[in-house]
């Protein structure tokens, strides 16, 4: 899910938290760079949720 353009500063700032760097943070956020098993495990942790939901399951049906 990509965040509205309103709501895009309220996650880069989210994401800069959990990440540690602006600059991967805004890759991630604009599609530059996909989200590792370890940015994975640290979302997960963060939204108390299964790492799982952040792979990108491109276009299994």
């Amino acid at each position: 899910m990509i965040p509205s353009q309103s709501n895009r500063w309220i996650w880069l700032v989210r994401l800069v938290l959990i990440f540690g760097s602006q600059g991967i943070a805004s890759e991630v956020l604009n599609g530059k760079r996909e989200i590792s098993k370890a940015m994975a495990k640290v979302l997960g942790e963060f939204f108390n949720t299964s790492p799982a939901l952040f792979f990108d399951i491109g276009d299994r049906r």
